[in-house]
Protein backbone atom coordinates (compact mmCIF):
# COMPACT_ATOMS: atom_id res chain seq x y z
CA UNK A 1 0.00 0.00 0.00
CA UNK A 2 1.28 3.50 -0.78
CA UNK A 3 1.95 5.41 2.37
CA UNK A 4 0.75 8.91 0.02
CA UNK A 5 -2.52 6.92 -1.04
CA UNK A 6 -5.67 8.10 -0.04
CA UNK A 7 -6.45 5.25 1.86
CA UNK A 8 -4.14 5.53 4.06
CA UNK A 9 -4.83 9.19 4.82
CA UNK A 10 -8.33 7.69 5.03
CA UNK A 11 -7.75 5.14 7.91
CA UNK A 12 -5.40 7.55 9.53
CA UNK A 13 -8.34 10.34 10.02
CA UNK A 14 -10.83 7.78 10.89
CA UNK A 15 -8.47 6.83 13.95
CA UNK A 16 -7.08 10.14 14.66
CA UNK A 17 -11.13 11.09 14.54
CA UNK A 18 -12.57 8.86 15.99
CA UNK A 19 -10.14 9.02 19.40
CA UNK A 20 -10.38 12.50 19.52
CA UNK A 21 -14.06 12.08 20.90
CA UNK A 22 -13.84 9.13 22.64
CA UNK A 23 -14.41 10.73 25.79
CA UNK A 24 -15.67 13.76 27.43
CA UNK A 25 -11.88 15.20 28.38
CA UNK A 26 -10.79 14.59 24.12
CA UNK A 27 -13.64 16.39 23.25
CA UNK A 28 -12.92 19.25 25.17
CA UNK A 29 -9.23 19.33 24.15
CA UNK A 30 -10.01 18.50 20.47
CA UNK A 31 -12.68 21.20 20.16
CA UNK A 32 -9.65 23.82 22.23
CA UNK A 33 -7.56 22.82 19.18
CA UNK A 34 -9.09 21.97 16.14
CA UNK A 35 -11.91 24.91 17.10
CA UNK A 36 -10.46 27.38 18.96
CA UNK A 37 -13.41 26.68 21.30
CA UNK A 38 -12.63 28.21 24.36
CA UNK A 39 -14.35 29.71 27.59
CA UNK A 40 -17.43 27.26 28.13
CA UNK A 41 -16.17 24.08 29.31
CA UNK A 42 -16.65 24.48 33.16
CA UNK A 43 -20.09 24.95 32.56
CA UNK A 44 -20.03 22.36 31.00
CA UNK A 45 -18.15 20.11 33.43
CA UNK A 46 -20.68 21.16 35.88
CA UNK A 47 -23.41 20.17 33.72
CA UNK A 48 -21.37 16.68 32.96
CA UNK A 49 -21.78 16.36 36.82
CA UNK A 50 -24.98 16.17 36.84
CA UNK A 51 -25.85 14.36 34.05
CA UNK A 52 -23.95 11.60 35.32
CA UNK A 53 -25.59 11.47 38.72
CA UNK A 54 -28.90 11.67 36.52
CA UNK A 55 -28.11 8.96 33.73
CA UNK A 56 -25.90 6.54 36.11
CA UNK A 57 -27.23 7.15 39.41
CA UNK A 58 -30.72 7.84 38.70
CA UNK A 59 -31.34 10.67 40.34
CA UNK A 60 -29.04 10.10 43.04
CA UNK A 61 -24.95 10.95 43.15
CA UNK A 62 -23.85 7.46 41.97
CA UNK A 63 -21.21 5.67 44.27
CA UNK A 64 -18.15 7.50 42.20
CA UNK A 65 -19.29 10.50 42.53
CA UNK A 66 -19.94 10.10 46.75
CA UNK A 67 -16.48 8.55 47.11
CA UNK A 68 -15.01 11.90 45.48
CA UNK A 69 -15.98 13.92 49.04
CA UNK A 70 -17.01 17.30 48.16
CA UNK A 71 -15.68 17.51 44.58
CA UNK A 72 -18.88 16.19 42.68
CA UNK A 73 -21.44 18.32 45.14
CA UNK A 74 -19.33 21.64 44.32
CA UNK A 75 -19.71 21.36 40.33
CA UNK A 76 -23.12 20.37 40.67
CA UNK A 77 -24.08 22.88 43.15
CA UNK A 78 -22.02 25.51 41.30
CA UNK A 79 -24.60 24.64 37.80
CA UNK A 80 -27.36 26.09 40.54
CA UNK A 81 -28.56 22.11 41.08
CA UNK A 82 -29.77 21.41 44.59
CA UNK A 83 -28.70 18.04 45.72
CA UNK A 84 -30.81 16.89 48.74
CA UNK A 85 -28.75 14.19 50.82
CA UNK A 86 -27.64 12.21 47.55
CA UNK A 87 -30.84 13.35 45.43
CA UNK A 88 -30.11 15.62 42.71
CA UNK A 89 -33.35 18.38 42.49
CA UNK A 90 -33.75 19.72 39.47
CA UNK A 91 -36.35 22.62 38.84
CA UNK A 92 -37.90 23.77 34.83
CA UNK A 93 -34.90 26.62 35.66
CA UNK A 94 -32.25 24.21 36.01
CA UNK A 95 -33.05 22.56 32.61
CA UNK A 96 -33.50 26.23 31.10
CA UNK A 97 -30.11 27.12 32.08
CA UNK A 98 -28.92 23.67 30.98
CA UNK A 99 -30.41 23.79 27.82
CA UNK A 100 -28.93 27.76 27.44
CA UNK A 101 -25.46 26.43 28.11
CA UNK A 102 -25.85 23.76 25.62
CA UNK A 103 -27.12 26.45 23.03
CA UNK A 104 -24.02 28.17 23.43
CA UNK A 105 -21.31 25.12 23.29
CA UNK A 106 -23.34 24.55 19.84
CA UNK A 107 -22.78 28.02 19.11
CA UNK A 108 -19.40 28.16 19.90
CA UNK A 109 -18.90 24.65 17.80
CA UNK A 110 -20.52 25.93 14.42
CA UNK A 111 -18.51 29.06 14.92
CA UNK A 112 -15.31 27.58 15.26
CA UNK A 113 -15.72 25.16 12.57
CA UNK A 114 -17.31 27.31 10.12
CA UNK A 115 -13.96 29.45 10.30
CA UNK A 116 -11.53 26.55 10.46
CA UNK A 117 -9.06 27.45 7.12
CA UNK A 118 -10.13 23.71 6.29
CA UNK A 119 -13.79 24.41 5.92
CA UNK A 120 -13.97 25.36 2.20
CA UNK A 121 -12.25 22.35 1.66
CA UNK A 122 -15.06 20.07 2.80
Amino acid sequence: MDPGSNQIRELVWVKASTNAVSTWKLIQETYKNWFDVKGIWAEIDRLLEARNAIAHGLGSLTRTQQKKGDSARAKITAAGIAIVGTQIQLTEQDLERARNVCRNLIEAVDKGVSSHPLAAVV
